[in-house]
């Protein structure tokens, strides 16, 4: 008799929470665009999941944060939404006047016509997954600025992108592999700052890396720089801590200003013939074995700092060595 009442009570527990978790699901129609917030309940503030349909804006979106941040949301399933403009706010989902700590979304589901996702949407949120469909053309600035958990294991951006703007990733910490697409011409500042990826391609048709684009990505092992390349930042590859191999492009004629500075691991390097200028603090770190170009002219102050250097052979072109160049190496 008492295991029939301990039965008995299980079940009724289960049946509760499953009740429980049956209404914190909502699926909600918006008729007109900015009517989201009029059309939930007043349990608003326990749903953890939502299914929209319906067109909505950006107004709508703000109503999906609120529930987020003053309630338990953390799933938002637009596929069978539609976004005006096929555009997905700036700002969507994050309100820097108001948000002290990352908001609670988990999980975005985009529907499969959005062509743009405007500046700082879902930044400084705990998202892990979304999708980022392949009729995207343009992403924007701070994008998954310091979503830590963002983990799509491959990033892969979608074909058509040219453009991965200044901070879009900066402090995403949990995907490992990134593929950019074929489309891809300039990577923004910072966009992938402090990120700890580990695999990456640079494809050709690339053209512009700009500054500390991938400074402090300490866990990339190689870079290909393709011969696309013409122009690379200040600091773009700095603190790459785990980077063994690097290539450069053939094309660049400038080592730019701490390109590789504290760098532990890289042992050899070539430095192509077209290069003339090596800026300062360019490869301040361990480098064994240096190949120069053969039409370098000038070196930049702590250029070499550091470095294990047992032998250096400067070509006949070089026609100036700023101070401490080779500050601490060793001949």
């Amino acid at each position: 008799m008492k295991l029939n009442k301990y039965i008995f009570s299980l079940l009724c527990l289960l049946l509760m929470t499953s009740l429980s978790v049956a209404q914190s699901y909502k699926v909600i129609t918006v008729p007109a665009p900015g009517e989201l917030d009029n059309n939930l309940d007043d349990d608003w503030d326990e749903m953890d999941s939502i299914v929209v349909k319906g067109t909505i804006n950006k107004a709508d979106f703000r109503t999906l944060y609120n529930c987020a941040r003053f309630g338990k949301l953390t799933v938002i399933n637009l596929e069978y939404a539609t976004i005006e403009n096929n555009t997905i706010p700036e700002y969507a989902l994050y309100y820097p006047d108001v948000t002290f700590d990352f908001l609670n979304i988990r999980r975005v589901i985009l529907p499969d016509n959005v062509v743009e996702i405007g500046r700082f949407a879902f930044t400084n949120s705990r998202i892990q997954e979304i999708n980022l469909p392949a009729s995207l053309k343009k992403l924007s600035d701070g994008l998954f600025w310091r979503c830590e958990w963002f983990s799509a294991n491959p990033l892969v951006i979608p074909e058509g992108i040219t453009e991965i703007p200044n901070n879009c990733f900066s402090g995403c910490k949990a995907f490992k592999k990134l593929v950019l697409p074929q489309s891809l011409k300039k990577i923004g500042a910072w966009a992938f700052y402090d990120t700890r990826m580990e695999e990456m391609n640079l494809p050709e048709g690339l053209e512009n890396i700009r500054e500390y684009a991938f400074f402090a990505s300490e866990k990339l092992k190689e870079i290909v720089i393709p011969g696309t390349v013409t122009n690379l930042g200040d600091g773009c590859f700095q603190e790459t801590f785990s980077l063994q191999s690097i290539t450069l492009s053939q094309n660049i004629t400038e080592i730019p200003v701490s390109f590789l500075e504290r760098n532990k691991n890289l042992t050899s390097l070539v430095i192509p013939d077209n290069v003339t200028v090596i800026h300062d603090n360019a490869f301040y770190g361990p480098i064994k074995e240096v190949q120069m170009s053969k039409n370098l002219k000038r070196i930049g102050k702590d250029a070499f700092r550091e470095n294990f250097l047992t032998e250096v052979v400067l070509p006949a072109s070089i026609e100036y060595i700023d101070q401490g160049a080779f500050r601490l190496s060793v001949f």
